[in-house]
């Protein structure tokens, strides 16, 4: 995607090391053809439509666990890691991840997502510190329940568990977003421009939990 200060990369959620190949890649490019970029990840942390497993920690194995590691940190390091160079020499760029309230709150069931979630907070803290005063920024945006299709997907979940519903599995999920909506998609973009286009914010979390109105929108 093109903006008007550059390109701008949206990574959406996969495993790790595909990601770094990808950035590399599109680093390597960008940096040759001498253009400014920045590099953002979509929120979720599991597939396309895939909602997140509700299980005790004791149903919680290595490989779940490894998987939302993978998806939710590793693969951010993988691509800051091969996109931060270029940035840093160019003394200009940005990073924004788009976290969760998990990654600032505790949750029962999903003690492997909130773990990375907390994971990719605590590399945008440690990585805003390291590149402090040099042109480049990180940042992280926490939303809770955004209206897309991982939401839409655990409100399927509640049907079949529970029989309640969909309308009602879904104003559930809003309803534990503190605000008592749901979060619009272009929200969470709205916040990652407003991170590009800053250049002090450094190591902020943004919390999006829906307290604030929608924005109006204007053509």
């Amino acid at each position: 995607m093109r903006t008007h200060a550059g390109y701008f990369i949206v990574l959406e959620g996969g495993e790790g090391a595909g990601k770094s190949t990808q950035a590399a890649l599109l680093s390597a490019w960008l940096t040759q053809a001498g253009v400014r970029h920045r590099v953002t990840r979509e929120p979720g942390g599991t597939p396309v439509g895939e909602a997140i497993r509700s299980v005790v920690l004791g149903r919680t194995d290595l490989e779940m666990w490894n998987r939302h590691l993978a998806i939710n940190a590793t693969g951010p390091y993988l691509v800051t890691h091969a996109i931060l160079p270029g940035m840093l020499a160019r003394g200009w760029g940005r990073v924004v991840n788009v976290a969760s309230l998990a990654g600032l709150y505790g949750a029962a069931y999903v003690a492997a997502y909130v773990a990375s979630k907390h994971a990719l907070v605590g590399l945008t803290r440690a990585l805003a510190v390291e590149v402090a005063g040099k042109g480049v920024t990180v940042n992280a945006i926490c939303p809770g329940y955004v209206a897309t299709d991982m939401t839409w997907a655990s409100a399927r979940n509640i049907v079949a568990r529970t029989g309640t519903s969909y309308d009602d599995a879904v104003t559930a999920l809003a309803r534990m977003n503190p605000g008592g909506r749901l979060i619009e998609p272009s929200e969470v973009a709205d916040a990652v421009l407003a991170f590009v286009d800053d250049d002090a914010a450094n190591g902020t979390i943004f919390v999006m939990d829906g307290s604030a109105p929608i924005p109006e929108r204007h053509a």
